[in-house]
């Protein structure tokens, strides 16, 4: 009897083991300082790079959430995960939607992935479209989501995430992009950030010559739009009246 027991215990720790192997250590973030492996502009090799709060102090780059402009915070949220504020780290009905559509087309396309997700996705795994992947990514993902406010999660991201090739964190950006610390974002340049996120690589090639595909203005066009004063937005619906009333002359004429 205590044999089987003995057995039992130690067969429960050894899942326990697997359990913790195979979930995203994110509570390691509580240290301030994330290590973590990129990729590089060909997405095929990963490079060595840290950040997080600590790292500031020793001249690395992190940006607090106290200098990241609130208009990048929210450009990032219409952009990437308009629900941000309200699900728990995974959106139960965008995977449900996403599974059904990957199982009609036979493979993996569409992802569903939240901030959260996208954020542990980056920091701890990769980019393989696997099915193992996505559930360790959504466990990382609720953890994370239990461990740190919606704010914390947002300035992580930030700080993380892809916005060009080999451009990593809101920071390195907004030096490669626009020559100006972070916390100096205007609106525009936040929409312009946002913009880039579903294909950084190559949307950033597209900006920097002067050639930004018709996707890329079209997503810049919704989330300026969604970030724009009352008054910009006032004075462009002003602007749209007086051409619909020309055009329905026009037409009268």
């Amino acid at each position: 009897m205590l044999k089987k027991l003995f057995w039992n215990k130690r067969f429960l720790y050894i899942l326990l083991f697997l359990f913790l192997l195979f979930i995203p250590w994110v509570p390691v973030l509580y240290t301030g300082v994330l290590i973590y492996f990129p990729y590089d502009e060909t997405g095929k090799e990963r490079y060595t790079r840290i950040t997080g709060p600590l790292i500031q102090y020793i001249g690395g780059e992190w940006v607090s959430s106290d200098r990241i402009p609130q208009a990048c915070k929210k450009a990032i949220v219409i952009a990437e995960d308009s629900d941000f504020y309200n699900h728990s780290g995974i959106s139960i009905e965008s995977i449900r939607s996403s599974f059904e559509y990957n199982r009609k087309q036979g493979r993996i396309i569409s992802g569903a992935s939240t901030i959260s997700q996208q954020f542990i996705k980056n920091a701890f795994l990769n980019r393989k479209k696997t099915y193992i992947r996505k559930i360790r990514e959504a466990l990382g993902a609720i953890l994370f989501n239990l461990l740190f406010s919606k704010d914390q999660q947002l300035t992580w991201y930030l700080n993380v995430v892809e916005f060009g090739p080999r451009v990593y964190g809101l920071q390195a950006a907004s030096n490669y992009y626009f020559k100006k610390d972070a916390s100096r974002l205007n609106i525009r340049e936040c929409a312009t950030l946002a913009t880039f996120l579903p294909r950084p690589v190559l949307f950033s090639r597209g900006y920097k010559s002067g050639h930004t595909p018709i996707a890329f203005q079209r997503r810049f066009q919704r989330i300026y739009s969604g970030l724009a004063p009352a008054p910009i937005k006032r004075e462009k619906e002003k602007e749209k009246e007086k051409e619909e009333v020309i055009e329905d002359q026009e037409e009268v004429d």
